[in-house]
């Protein structure tokens, strides 16, 4: 009587067992299709990023020869013309200026940097 006890005992731990497997399994498997649409997001992320990255090295390519047609203009305009226009008077009125948008230029800049840093380590 013992023995049979036992074996049922047994029998029953061996069925409790085998439904906790079972659970474990479908656990697992609704993690892996979890993880493979994460890993999906992951890399539409990715080519969003590179895509941004790219249209920002443009923007900087622009910047960059906006601010030498910016300088360039504003080295014609310091020059004295044939007017009789001061020289300070000509640097006065555009200097000014240039520090305004160069300075906020080179904010815009940094900002960028920044995020190109931050970026980074995701890419």
């Amino acid at each position: 009587v013992e023995s049979k006890l036992r074996d049922e005992e047994h029998s029953h731990q061996v069925d409790i067992l085998k439904n906790e497997n079972a659970a474990l399994k479908n656990d697992n498997a609704a993690l892996k299709t979890e993880m493979a649409a994460l890993k999906t997001e992951m890399a539409a992320m990715q080519k969003t990023i590179a895509e941004l990255m790219e249209q920002l090295n443009m923007v900087r390519e622009e910047m960059s020869e906006m601010q030498k047609r910016d300088h360039s203009q504003l080295k014609k305009q310091s020059e004295p013309d044939n007017q009789g226009q001061s020289e300070g008077q000509g640097n006065a009125s555009c200097g000014g200026e240039s520090e305004k948008q160069g300075q906020s230029e080179d904010d815009f800049i940094k900002d960028i940097d920044d995020l190109i840093g931050f970026l980074d380590p995701v890419t």
